[in-house]
């Protein structure tokens, strides 16, 4: 089973993706596609080069590799609606989808800690609503 959790920025998706991590029978992969979107969106944010370096930034081998991990019953999968966006193809097929959204005035107030001038598009509430939570509700 695959458990594909869609959030925005400064939310509670960490804590829920380490609650999961605690179970024996469940394999966590966090925020798997950065690499992706920072290399596709040419975003400038403050750990760009230390995520380019130390994940892959093709879309191809991170969903080969998120598939690779089936050692374990349950692949909890915890991505950024703005990291997916990107994708050439945002879903996850055979995935349980939960998504986490909060008020989007309260993430770019938290989000300003971390980004100078946040814009909406780095949290993703549009991507969220209009490509996968209307797609999601047809299926």
């Amino acid at each position: 089973m695959i458990i594909n959790l869609v959030s925005g920025p400064r939310n509670v998706s960490t804590a829920l993706m380490y609650s999961f991590a605690q179970r024996s029978d469940t394999l966590a992969s966090d925020e798997p596609f950065y690499a992706v979107y920072l290399r596709r969106s040419c975003v400038k944010h403050p750990g760009r080069a230390d995520v380019l370096g130390a994940m892959s930034d093709d879309e191809t081998v991170v969903r080969n590799s998120l598939m690779a991990l089936r050692d374990k019953p349950v692949l909890f999968v915890k991505n950024m609606a703005h990291h997916i966006e990107v994708l050439h193809e945002p879903f996850m097929h055979d995935a349980i989808y939960v998504f986490l959204i909060r008020d989007p005035a309260k993430i770019l107030l938290s989000y300003s800690e971390v980004v100078a001038t946040p814009v909406m598009r780095y949290i993703g509430m549009a991507f969220q609503y209009k490509r996968l939570l209307r797609a999601w509700i047809r299926a």
